[in-house]
């Protein structure tokens, strides 16, 4: 809108209330944002010369952005060759070790046996899908897990979610760094080869691999910083990256280790915008456009002024489910050095088809300490009614001495077990299972979503094994069987949308794991006391 272009934006049915509020010449209805085809033929029936493809869906395919170069259509992101390097874990993983950049010790398994061998030197390991990436295909694998089931879920995951047979290619598994913390590197480089960077963001403060809250400049030391932006640098060099890419890394008190790179615009380019002044998609459709870093002065990065902190608020229940009740009030925080970006508002609701981010509160101030505060403080004028959301969770985050210091690590927040679950919220179980009068244990949904897998009428199950997947905020949710016996009746199909507690099965059969809860018997007391909260009013008391 700023440079006055015309445009066309897709929207699903589920969307078309939300993207009415984009403020793009007209809304074309699509049934997928993954539909290839379809968003071609929306760019050429309404003679579009561009596509921007966003933050996710199709923005890291490089058969997309081949299909749109093949169409004649100029594609706002990088590369086909460079996004399908970057989209190769393994294939990544080479480059950062021919560009002599570390990563922590890792292997290629493709068998239960290759997985087990590994760990037997590691007590714990990251598997990763080959195709994965933004916390899905990613499942943390210890000594005695069923390796089996961990790996087909992790391939699973990263094929639905990209594309690509990882069950036969192999995944990625890499020994688990702790103590470390989850360091960005904003890289920009146009079709010249010339790279540069607009500096680095913390992103430690996630749960279960989805990030929370993010901070520019990550307050490193000197050296560290500086070997970590050459890094990035000269990866981008060497993949032939063109436009925006991010490169994570893990950083311990004496060393770091490449993850990934995410060569599109970030959910949190905003940090990165206020320390530095740099329009981000500016800057993308400049370099799309055949500009070079000299003709826009970045050859040289800009100098970091201050730092910026943003929160995401999410529609989501203190289990971590998404949070589907429509917005009543909707008013975001106003004043000096506050940002809020946003689509919601009254009578708008998120759909647990995507994620449920329903805003990205962003602050600026002079140092780490401001900033955090006012983030703290605009987090609190919110005035938002209708569906449950994280603030809470955000608040306890930002009151914390070690999100101001910069010390926190990507385990902290579940360390802390802020909001319940910690590390085993959302993993589904038998916990989500009643039992009627007739003995049939009931399996149902532990949060709202699309139904991706669901076993068949008459399959003998054991209790506790998966029986149903759950995809529900980018996540994929595993429902485990809620007693031994037999599939009585399969009450869901998939591609199904079920709400939180609907019933997806019956299994006939009195062996139960023994942790079923029978209707009206187990209500909740509201005034029992938590050991997470008592924890965290401890903390605060110092």
């Amino acid at each position: 809108r700023e440079r006055a272009l015309p445009a066309v934006a897709v929207a699903t049915r589920e969307d078309e209330a939300l993207a009415a509020r984009y403020g793009a010449n007209e809304i074309a209805p699509v049934a997928s944002y993954a539909d290839a085809e379809a968003l071609l033929e929306v760019a050429r029936s309404r003679g579009c010369d561009a596509v921007h493809p966003g933050y996710g869906f199709l923005s890291e395919s490089a058969a997309f952005s081949r299909a749109c170069g093949d169409a004649g259509l100029l594609f706002v992101g990088a590369p086909p060759a460079a996004l399908a390097l970057w989209g190769d874990k393994i294939a990544a993983r080479d480059v950062a070790v021919a560009s002599r950049v570390p990563v922590a010790r890792g292997a290629v398994v493709r068998t239960a046996s290759d997985l087990e061998a590994f760990l037997a030197d590691a007590e714990s390991a990251i598997l990763k899908a080959r195709t994965g990436g933004g916390g899905r295909g990613i499942r943390e694998v210890a000594r005695g897990d069923d390796l089996s089931e961990a790996m087909a879920l992790c391939a699973a995951e990263g094929g639905r979610a990209f594309g690509g047979d990882d069950a036969a290619e192999g995944l990625v598994v890499e020994e688990l760094v702790r103590g470390a913390r989850h360091v960005e590197v904003q890289v920009v480089a146009d079709a010249s080869g010339a790279a540069s960077h607009l500096w680095d963001r913390d992103c430690s403060l996630q749960r279960r691999h989805q990030k929370l809250v993010e901070i520019a400049p990550a307050g490193l030391a000197a050296e560290t910083r500086r070997a970590l932006l050459d890094a990035s640098i000269e990866l981008a060099k060497a993949s032939g990256l063109v436009g925006l890419g991010t490169f994570e890394f893990l950083v311990t008190e004496d060393a770091f280790f490449f993850c990934e790179c995410n060569p599109r615009l970030q959910v949190e380019h905003t940090v990165t915008e206020l320390i530095s002044g740099v329009d981000l998609v500016e800057t993308q459709l400049s370099l799309a456009e055949g500009r070079t870093l000299a003709s826009l002065g970045l050859v040289d990065p800009p100098a970091a002024r201050g730092v910026a902190v943003q929160a995401r608020l999410y529609a989501e229940k203190q289990s971590g489910g998404p949070s589907v009740a429509p917005i009543k009030v909707f008013e975001p925080p106003t004043g000096a050095g506050v940002r809020v970006d946003t689509a919601y508002g009254a009578g708008l609701a998120a759909h647990p088809s995507y994620d449920a981010l329903l805003a990205k509160i962003v602050t600026h101030a002079a140092d780490r300490g401001a900033a955090v505060a006012k983030c703290r403080l605009a987090l609190s004028d919110f005035v938002l009614d209708g569906p449950e959301t994280n603030a809470g969770l955000l608040a306890a985050l930002l009151d914390c001495d070690e999100v101001v210091g910069g010390s926190a690590t990507t385990t902290f927040v579940e360390e802390l077990d802020f909001g319940r679950g910690g590390a085993e919220a959302g993993r589904g179980g038998a916990a989500d299972a009643t039992e009627d009068d007739e003995g049939l244990a009931t399996a149902r949904a532990p949060a709202a979503g699309t139904l991706r897998q669901i076993v068949a009428p008459g399959t003998p199950v054991v209790a506790g094994e998966t029986i149903a997947i759950i995809e529900s905020m980018k996540m994929e949710l595993v429902v485990a069987a809620p007693a031994t016996g037999d599939v009585d009746a399969v009450l869901a199909a998939t591609g199904d949308i079920v709400a939180e507690d609907d019933a997806l099965l019956l299994v006939s059969g009195t062996q139960t794991d023994g942790s079923l809860v029978v209707d009206g018997d187990d209500e909740a007391d509201l005034d029992a006391a938590r050991d997470d909260l008592d924890a965290l009013r401890r903390r605060l008391a110092k």
